[in-house]
């Protein structure tokens, strides 16, 4: 769905550590915004909107 702020949101749940979860989350958000990214740049790239 959308939100206020923007128009995805996803969202993970998984099990692990209390100790890594922030390590986790942090890692989790860093390589789904690079792969967003890239993907979002390529779609740009291929509409010629660069």
């Amino acid at each position: 769905g959308t939100t206020d702020l923007g128009e995805f949101r996803a969202s993970f749940t998984l099990f692990c550590p209390t100790d890594k979860a922030l390590e986790i989350e942090h890692k989790l958000t860093e390589c789904f915004m690079a792969l967003w990214y890239a993907q979002a740049l390529k779609s740009s790239t291929d509409a010629g909107e660069v």
